[in-house]
């Protein structure tokens, strides 16, 4: 409910007390008063003033009819300037003084919300009584379709998002919401429909910052149904309504790299890159573009500047760990692994990692070690167990090598890889029958595995243990 709303609620309550049996509490003088002050506070308001807006409606406060709305636009002021919590103090006074106003109920799950507090908003919507008495308020969905979101219950967001827009033709926000979880929902079709009715019509206050987000968020829409070029053209519109919108241009140059033109993507990213040279989303944007066009020597540049902002973020020492290993250069994605886990000890893939780099470098002892850590700090991941049983076949003890690829079978029991090594450690112990059993179901199952030259391996060394074949 807008402020303008809430003051004609207040004349209405004030003229139902001059003209009812009983004497008015506050008299035509104080009546006219009180008008002054809203009137004041609301023009404040209007022109986004909002703490002259606050000293005006505080006026009203001492004049009991008045108070609890009052209160309800002082809210309104703080949680414009957001300071959220003084919103909540207010909007609990004018609930406790006028407990018959829905909108403020509303009001106050929409403060608990902006304060991240999804549980105490959805405490507040789901009131029986509010429930009741604002099943037929679009603000009433649009604030739960909010909370929903929030908590990625998209569907049940959806729902109430929609019954915003049908209780209130041309709800821009809720268009614009219902756009957002949408495209969460991957129906990224509906989501441009959605974006394209949203647009325009905002109050002037906020319409250039409201446009700016759908035309980025439809271009991610077009963007992901591999509409380029229609991608490209909204993220233009959106930094032309904010020439420093970074997210944009980073996204402009993710278009022009898809497209084959790098030059225009470089400028795209350059762009970005003076915007926010201290936000490391850009570093770690352009890195990964690169990464993506096979670009590593770049995407390692990239990644490392991204470093430069910030030295202690584990992630970053992975992605980089994970290009050397990808290019074959244990020594350094080693190195980055290891770092990568002395700055997140529960991140068991970069230590698993670090094991695998050490074993391609024949460092089988120090291998073994990682592995073992690995197996103990997450006993249900059959990687580990399979790192240590190739540590094991690779030091030729295949007894311990068979243990430990029971431990991944135990874990995956399609795991091809595991199956096949372990066909090999009982051939090497000369119980051929147990290894024939191994690569028979590797090529039973030849359908489910996604190695084709592991399956032809199995299909060779069965013939060599069965010359029948």
């Amino acid at each position: 409910m807008s402020i303008t709303e809430t003051r004609i609620l207040i004349i209405v309550i004030l003229i139902i007390s001059c003209t009812s049996s009983g004497k008015p509490r506050e008299g035509n003088e104080e009546k006219d008063l009180i008008y002054s002050f809203i009137e004041e506070g609301d023009a404040f308001f209007d022109s986004h003033e909002y703490k002259k807006a606050i000293e005006s409606y505080s006026k009203v406060l001492p004049y009991q009819d008045s108070a609890g709305l009052a209160h309800q636009n002082i809210g309104a002021c703080y949680f414009n300037l957001n300071d959220f919590e003084k919103a909540t103090q207010h909007y609990q006074k004018g609930i406790e003084l006028r407990p018959d106003v829905m909108q403020i109920r509303i009001d106050l799950a929409n403060s608990y919300y902006s304060r991240n507090k999804y549980e105490d908003a959805m405490s507040v919507l789901m009131d029986e009584e509010l429930r009741v008495g604002a099943k037929e308020r679009s603000e009433y969905h649009y604030a739960l379709g909010n909370v929903y979101y929030k908590q990625k219950e998209y569907e049940l967001s959806l729902d109430s998002f929609t019954k915003a827009i049908e209780s209130k033709k041309g709800f821009k926000m809720a268009l614009l919401s219902r756009g957002n979880v949408n495209f969460e929902l991957k129906n990224y079709k509906e989501a441009i429909k959605d974006y394209e009715s949203a647009l325009g019509s905002f109050s002037p206050f906020n319409e250039r910052e409201n446009n700016k987000l759908i035309y980025f968020n439809k271009g991610n829409a077009q963007y992901n149904l591999g509409k380029i070029k229609l991608a490209l053209e909204d993220y233009k519109t959106c930094i032309g309504i904010d020439p420093d919108y970074y997210m944009a241009w980073l996204a402009l140059g993710d278009c022009y790299s898809e497209l084959g033109l790098p030059e225009n993507a470089k400028d795209a990213y350059k762009n970005a890159i003076k915007i926010r040279p201290q936000e490391k989303h850009v570093w770690i944007r352009i890195a990964e573009s690169h990464s993506k066009n096979s670009k590593l020597a770049k995407a390692i540049h990239y990644f490392q500047k991204a470093l430069e902002v910030d030295p202690n973020d584990a992630q970053l020492y992975a992605k980089i760990g994970a290009i050397y290993f990808e290019q074959k250069d244990f020594q350094s994605a080693e190195q980055y692994f290891d770092q990568a886990y002395t700055l997140d000890n529960t991140n068991i893939d970069s230590l698993i990692f670090t094991a695998n780099s050490k074993l391609f470098q024949n460092k089988v002892s120090s291998a073994k070690k990682s592995f073992l850590v690995a197996t103990k700090k997450d006993p249900q991941n059959y990687e580990p167990h399979f790192g240590l049983a190739n540590c094991h076949f690779k030091q030729k003890n295949y007894q311990k090598a068979i243990k430990s690829y029971n431990s991944v079978l135990e874990r995956n029991k399609e795991h091809f890889p595991s199956r096949f090594y372990r066909a090999l450690s009982w051939n090497n112990l000369s119980h051929q029958k147990k290894a024939r059993k191994d690569l028979e179901w590797i090529l039973k199952n030849a359908d489910k595995g996604n190695n084709p030259n592991l399956i032809e391996s199995a299909k060779k060394l069965l013939i060599q243990l069965t010359p029948e074949l």
